[in-house]
């Protein structure tokens, strides 16, 4: 795991930690994704709300097809189409960030929008199994 020192996007000082891991090349900014069973370096994006595997990071950056900037933890300027300041982040049944709840799979709350295009991420908070779960 490489921890970046350098200043988070939203000002002087560092407010997020930031890695650099290996990803998929399919994988995509403003996907989540959790760790690689085979190697720690890598990330794997989610699918679906119902991944079994704990969501741990955002990719913020593809900084080459295999090689992208995750977000673990803190705040970080992310721009969203819809997201209203103050709304709870959730993960959404495609695998992305939503603000809408899903009725079933894990409920997993990933964050709230600080602003319009400021998030603040924490996937760490305890997700909750949902029935029906299949």
């Amino acid at each position: 795991m490489i921890l970046l020192t350098e200043p988070a996007k939203t000002g002087g000082s560092t407010s997020a930690i930031i890695v650099k891991k290996f990803c998929d090349p399919t994988s995509e900014v403003g996907d989540t994704v959790f760790l690689s069973n085979v190697d720690v370096d890598t990330v794997i994006s989610n699918s679906n709300h119902k991944n079994t595997n704990q969501t741990i990071g955002l990719i913020l950056e593809k900084i080459t097809e295999d090689y992208a900037k995750i977000l673990l933890f803190g705040k970080e300027i992310f721009t969203f189409d819809t997201y209203l300041k103050n709304s709870k982040i959730f993960l959404g049944i495609d695998g992305k960030l939503t603000t809408v709840p899903p009725t079933d799979g894990f409920l997993h709350i990933l964050g709230v929008c600080l602003e319009n295009d400021e998030i603040f991420f924490n996937p760490y908070i305890p997700r909750i199994k949902r029935t029906p779960f299949e």
